[in-house]
């Protein structure tokens, strides 16, 4: 074997152990990954990104008292042109997290801005390893 081919091999196994060093961490809990669902959705809300905001949204998400996922589309861009996502607040912080298997129930989340006050309980489910909004149910 030649001399290059020696040095290859060397370097594909180092870059294989260390793959394997950084694919062997600890895994991420239900409870963090339920976080970064709040936190992405906060941003999302902050920056008015519709678009952003519905990705985490699954493709059967109900809200009462507005609907399915497209008419909640609708309300959030009647809104946003008519000024109502201006300085609009998540708060998360009185609001606890069940988790039970694959489903979880986040409540009272505080939603204020332009509009007043509203208080929500998000239901989320784990589809293929992901967290997402499966439902809302306003208190307006």
């Amino acid at each position: 074997m030649n001399r290059n081919a020696l040095c290859m091999m060397g370097i594909a196994a180092l870059l294989a152990i260390m793959a394997g060093c950084a694919t062997t961490g600890k895994a991420v809990s239900d409870e963090d990954l339920l976080d970064a669902l709040k936190q992405k959705c906060t941003e999302r809300v902050s920056e008015q990104d519709i678009d952003g905001l519905l990705a985490c949204y699954s493709g059967d998400f109900y809200c009462e008292p507005i609907g399915d996922k497209e008419k909640m589309r609708a309300f959030l861009e009647d809104a946003k042109s008519m000024g109502f996502l201006d300085d609009v607040e998540l708060n998360f912080a009185n609001a606890t997290t069940v988790i039970q298997g694959d489903k979880a129930t986040t409540d009272p989340v505080e939603i204020s801005g332009y509009f007043g006050y509203i208080s929500a309980t998000f239901h989320a489910e784990k589809r293929d390893g992901v967290w997402l909004i499966t439902g809302m149910e306003a208190v307006l």
